[in-house]
């Protein structure tokens, strides 16, 4: 999947950081993976590749349960709407 300019402004505006760069880092069974670089931090974007299936949206509780121990990434945004990438993404701490 390609992240273009115009997603990656809205992305900037909904985590309240400016992004300066977007690279592939990988992709598994069920998601693609993008490091995203603002001035400030990092940040792990994962776009659902799994069809009619939704392990994302499982995965955003489980490390919102987890914010708080250190055991799991900080999880920022998950959006299912589709209105900036036409899949299911959500953005963590890298």
């Amino acid at each position: 999947m390609q992240i273009g300019k115009k997603e990656l402004d809205l992305i900037s505006k909904k985590l309240k950081h400016e992004i300066n760069s977007c690279s592939f880092l990988g992709a598994g069974a069920h998601n693609e993976n993008y490091l995203l670089n603002s001035k400030e931090k990092k940040f792990v974007l994962r776009i659902e590749s799994a069809i009619n299936k939704n392990p994302l949206k499982e995965e955003f509780f489980t490390l919102k349960l987890l914010e708080n121990t250190n055991l799991a990434p900080k999880v920022h945004i998950y959006d299912s709407s589709k209105k900036i990438i036409n899949k299911n993404y959500l953005i963590e701490g890298f």
